[in-house]
């Protein structure tokens, strides 16, 4: 880039849900914007939607055509929860999952 500079990266603050994954709010933007972020902290998406129930994260992404909840289960392993099960974790509006979450400790 010849004459410019590169834009900064965005702050982040995290909060932790489980199994490594965080919760962030990118800071000193006027419009809060929220990330959930893999273990590693290099992988993160925005977000609109929230929920978890040990050992699973649920989310929703702001993109208008998708509509489906994405599911993770932090331990790692792959077995399929059934739906009437997932239907039953509550979700959050992402900047109420925010409050819910403690600035200093993981849910598990």
């Amino acid at each position: 880039m010849i004459g410019g500079k590169l834009p900064p990266h965005p702050k982040l603050v995290y909060r932790q849900i489980g199994g490594g994954y965080t919760l962030a709010l990118e800071v000193d933007r006027r419009e809060k914007t929220f990330f959930l972020c893999s273990p590693n902290r290099t992988d993160c998406i925005s977000m609109k939607e929230i929920g978890w129930r040990k050992p699973f994260i649920i989310f929703r992404t702001g993109a208008v055509l998708m509509r489906n909840f994405n599911v993770i289960d932090t331990t790692g392993m792959k077995h399929s929860e059934s739906p009437k099960y997932l239907k039953t974790v509550p979700l959050y509006p992402v900047a109420v999952a925010w409050e819910k979450l403690s600035p200093t400790r993981a849910l598990w």
